[in-house]
């Protein structure tokens, strides 16, 4: 008998923090991410998290390089994109399979980010939270593989979180 179940979880407010100051910037000004991992109390006491939080850090980096920032030479580069790791869990295997459906045992990843101009110490947009859990597809991969949690913590580092703060981002940038 082989349950698969399968649901990823993307909970982040739909209103948005965008300070009036954003008038006075571009989308094209962003030039610089920063991501840091500052996990939980939890979290931070685990050294498996704290190894996974530090490799979904790097995939979350070089995504959100990718996703939103639009090199130009004729915008300075004014804006950083702050982000940092604040839970980050693999989930449990024996959760997944026996409870996946009421959320024991995913993974879970959630990021704080803003946007800002650093050197007149302004946030342009933010603080904002942005919480993903993924129970994945569990099967075969989850009774065989060690690392099917993992898998899933940085696929939402790679995939999930550079979306939805992009998305806001661009968001911002077109009421403005």
């Amino acid at each position: 008998f082989l349950l698969i179940v399968c649901a990823r979880v993307n909970k982040s407010d739909v209103t948005m923090k965008v300070l009036s100051a954003i008038n006075s910037y571009s989308r094209d000004e962003i030039g610089h991410i920063v991501v840091e991992v500052a996990l939980n109390k939890s979290d931070e006491n685990v050294t498996h998290h704290v190894k996974l939080a530090n490799q979904a850090a790097d995939v979350l980096k070089t995504a959100l390089y990718q996703k939103i920032i639009r090199p130009s030479e004729s915008n300075p580069e004014r804006l950083t994109l702050h982000v940092q790791i604040t839970q980050c869990s693999d989930g449990g295997r024996i959760g997944r399979r026996c409870c996946g459906g009421v959320s024991i045992g995913w993974a879970v990843l959630f990021l704080n980010w803003n946007l800002s101009d650093d050197e007149i110490e302004e946030i342009v947009i933010g603080p904002e939270t942005e919480h993903f859990r993924d129970s994945g597809t569990i099967g075969i991969a989850d009774i065989c593989g060690h690392n099917l949690g993992d898998n899933f913590v940085l696929g939402m580092a790679k995939d999930s979180g550079p979306n939805a703060i992009s998305e806001k981002i661009d968001k911002a940038f077109q009421n403005e």
